[in-house]
This record gives structure tokens, sequence and C-alpha cells, in this order.
């Protein structure tokens, strides 16, 4: 039990130094292209999370996870009420002194709208990702991280008028995920998971011209924060 003690402080000590980001913006959780139209958007998010590391029946909590995260979007309309796209980009790591440098970061998502009216709109919406990295410090430990997380959102859009349309609502998330610690006093395998399953988002889309559109949004759950923003254009 002390060694696994130690371990767990060990990870607590040098975890964050790892490459690692929670949920980025969700956007609308209602479809918001036409059958066979593409668009791309383009996102910037800023992140504060707090993550479970267990290892045997050991548990610990890695605090105050903070991320810069960029990312391109393309999406195509399947039907009017069915959109796809993919999640391409990279994200950056900060703990206290240390900057984890900018890692690779991909995934895909749905969105469904369900039911429409003259100003609300109801959508439900799918997002996974999968991320990794790897770190090494002076004190000779060696970090390597696979993980990968799930978004599921349910919400209304509201058209405010012919250019701002609100959007939000209740969501559910689950992170899954490993970190291999190479220490010199041997190897130590955690299971990562979130700290907290459900939470909540809101946020605006303002359309700048035909088809381009900015939006800002703000998540929470019990111990995360995070604000997003992104321009979208369709084609």
């Amino acid at each position: 039990m002390k060694t696994k003690v130690l371990s767990v402080v060990a990870l607590v000590a040098i975890g964050l130094s790892t490459s690692a980001f929670a949920f980025g913006p969700l956007g609308p959780p209602t479809a918001g292209l036409k059958e066979g139209q593409f668009g791309v958007a383009s996102e910037y998010s800023y992140s504060d999370s707090d993550w479970k590391a267990k290892v045997g029946d050991t548990e610990a909590t890695i605090k105050d996870v903070k991320s810069d995260m960029f990312i391109a979007q393309p999406a195509y309309g399947v039907t009017d009420d069915f959109e796809a796209y993919a999640l391409l980009g990279v994200a950056d790591t900060k703990f206290e002194d240390f900057d984890g440098g900018y890692k690779f970061a991909y995934g895909f998502g749905v969105k469904l709208t369900f039911e429409k009216t003259e100003n609300f709109s109801w959508g439900l919406m799918y997002e996974m990702g999968w991320k990794s990295g790897s770190d090494s410090n002076e004190a000779g430990y060696g970090t390597d991280l696979d993980y990968y997380d799930i978004t599921v959102a349910l919400g209304p859009t509201w058209k405010a008028n012919e250019q701002l349309r609100i959007y939000g609502g209740p969501f559910f998330y689950v992170l899954r995920g490993t970190l291999d610690v190479d220490s010199p006093s041997g190897d130590t395998s955690f299971k990562l998971s979130e700290e907290t399953l459900v939470g909540g988002y809101v946020g605006a889309e303002f359309d700048l011209y035909t088809n381009t559109s900015l939006y800002a949004e703000f998540q929470f759950t019990g111990d995360t924060m995070l604000f997003g923003t992104g321009i979208n254009w369709k084609f």
C-alpha cells in the first residue's frame, strides 16, 4: 500500500506535464447544414478541469488541468436535419511553471434535429475524441498518455432574431484512459476517468455574413469550466 500511495503522489506531482484537455466547444446541438452542404469551423477554447487517477485500490485527483485548444471542424449535411463532422486540432497543457507543448487530437461528431417550430429547434448531439501525449522531466520520470472522451448533449436552439441564435442544455461526459509513468523506481500504470459525469452549457451564434457566423459558449460541471469561441463557414 505504501508503494501505491507514493505512486499516486508522484502522479499528482508530474501527471499534469502530459498533454491533456477536456472537451471543446460543442456549438448548437441542432444540425445547421442543408442536405449536401459543406461547412468548416475554426475554434479556440480554454478549459480548467479535474481528473480522477486510480492505481490498484488507491485513487487520487489531478486538479486544475489547464488547456488551450485549437480545432478545425469540417462538416457535411447528410440531410436537412442530420449533420456529421470531424475534429482535427492541437492542445497545450500547462501546470504552474510547466508548459506541455501542443499535441495532436482528433475525433468526430453528429447532430440531429428532431423538433422544429418557428423560433425553436431541438436537437441531440454525440461527440467522441481521442488524445495522446508523452513527456519527461529532469527527475527521471517519463509519461505516456492515451485516452478518449465522449460528450452527449441535448437542448434547444432559439432564434432570437434574423442574425442571433441562443443555444444550450445539459450534457453527459465520459473520459477513459491510461497514464503510464516510467520512473527510476519502476513503471506504474494509472486508470484515468472524469471527476463529474453531468454538466451544462450555454452559447450564442451571430451571423456576420450570409454564410459566416461567430459563436461563443461557456460549459461547466462541478469541477470543470470551459470557454470556447469559433467562426463557422458554410459552402
